[in-house]
């Protein structure tokens, strides 16, 4: 392989492709056998999303990249009942004790929803909902990720939003301290 680091100057995308990716800092990828260098704020056209990876078109070459390097833009073509579908699907690989009934996760996630649903409904009409709900719980009750090892897990939440502020969805407010103190 060679060694050599190349900067990678995508071409402006087509915005009539639909979903575009940004890549949200500077990140190495090996396309062809070669090292490029892809700078923060680069757009390329969406591909697919599998296991917290992304995959996009970089010139006439695929490139997988992990999710957490890139912000989505440009128009989905999902449906919001798809992305929802995908998010919990994700949610599932990150938290599989969400979706095992009687574990402790799972009771704080659903009764967490149906708190949110009261208090704060339009928080669902983000179809990512489960995942903003499910990562926000994990940082608050410490549950470890189980498609990370604890090397690969952020040790720190990023302070900057990968959207613009008006594009975010709503704030999902924090759960009481002692779980009991939660309204019924």
């Amino acid at each position: 392989m060679d060694e050599v680091v190349r900067e990678f100057i995508p071409p402006a995308p087509d915005p009539a492709l639909g979903k575009l990716i940004r890549i949200t800092e500077d990140a190495q990828v090996t396309i062809a056998g070669r090292k490029y260098l892809l700078r923060a704020g680069s757009q390329f056209p969406f591909k697919r999303f599998s296991e917290g990876n992304v995959t996009f078109a970089a010139g006439e070459q695929e490139v997988t990249i992990n999710a957490e390097l890139v912000a989505f833009t440009g128009e989905s073509q999902e449906t919001p009942a798809e992305i929802t579908k995908l998010a919990m699907e994700e949610l599932k690989k990150r938290y599989p004790n969400v979706f095992e009934k009687g574990t402790r996760e799972n009771d704080v996630f659903v009764d967490r929803t149906k708190q949110l649903k009261v208090e704060l409904p339009e928080l669902f009409s983000n179809p990512r909902w489960p995942l903003e709900i499910g990562d926000q719980l994990a940082a608050q009750e410490g549950w470890m990720r189980a498609d990370k090892t604890e090397d690969e897990v952020p040790q720190q939440l990023p302070t900057e939003p990968a959207m613009p502020a008006d594009q975010l969805p709503p704030k999902v407010p924090a759960l009481p301290e002692t779980p009991q103190m939660a309204p019924k």
